[in-house]
């Protein structure tokens, strides 16, 4: 089946590097939408060595990677949120039957995972795909979920998802589209673990791994690290927006 990724990104360049690069290693030539919060530098002409401009430099040596940036910083959950709605319109477009979203942070280091997880999900008979947590009070987390595109294409869902600033957590609007729209068809992704704050050796969360473990990711891909690998939770970052 026709399979597409699309990442959530905001200020942190070399996730997002590493990221792209490890996909790359275990899965190929993929389809990737960077779906970006309006991260530094972008502008009317973003400069070589901002963030933005990173960003496009990665995306211009692959010609399998698009870029889809908010005009204006939304925030964390708006933001999230966002990544949702750019990669179902990404994926219709694209003609793709499934979509992985995953956040910068979270890399999974698993041979040919998008494979073994397309046929898991299509094994399963549902539409969504992934895991909630046993000690937040999420029944889906956001960092990593796998959806079929055209049922998740209905307009109720892509107007509840549209880029906004929201208040409300992005795993609670999430789930709302899969309870209320989609008839409760969620099915458990085996790749990840029961809760965000269980280690598992082959998906990198920030929550669960330290920057030296995605320093040794990076070191095995030959990915050169040129700023801050940092794992603090988001909220605790010096330029964080709820929103």
């Amino acid at each position: 089946m026709n399979t597409g990724i699309v990442i959530g990104h905001y200020n942190q360049p070399d996730f997002l590097e590493l990221n792209i690069a490890a996909i790359r290693h275990h899965c190929g030539d993929v389809p990737i939408l960077i779906s970006d919060d309006c991260s530094d530098g972008f502008g009317q002409t973003p400069r070589p060595d901002t963030i933005f401009g990173r960003i496009l430099a990665l995306a211009e040596r692959d010609q399998n990677i698009s870029v889809w940036p908010n005009v204006a910083p939304i925030g964390h959950a708006g933001g999230d949120m966002s990544a949702f709605w750019k990669g179902l319109v990404w994926a219709r477009n694209l003609g793709l039957d499934i979509l992985f979203k995953l956040s910068q942070r979270l890399i999974f280091d698993h041979p040919d995972w998008v494979n073994q997880s397309v046929r898991e999900l299509v094994q399963s008979g549902a539409r969504t795909f992934g895991k909630g947590c046993t000690q937040d009070p999420w029944r889906l987390r956001t960092e990593s979920v796998g959806i079929l595109v055209q049922a998740w294409s209905k307009p109720s869902i892509l107007t509840h998802l549209t880029p906004r600033p929201i208040q409300v957590p992005p795993e609670i609007v999430l789930y709302d589209d899969v309870r209320d729209r989609l008839g409760n068809s969620l099915a458990n992704w085996s790749l990840m673990a029961d809760s965000r704050y269980v280690r598992k050796e082959d998906v990198l969360f920030r929550a669960t791994h330290s920057a030296s473990d995605y320093q040794n990711l990076a070191d095995r891909l030959g990915i050169a690290i040129q700023g801050d690998l940092n794992c603090q939770a988001s909220e605790q970052m010096s330029n964080y927006r709820r929103g």
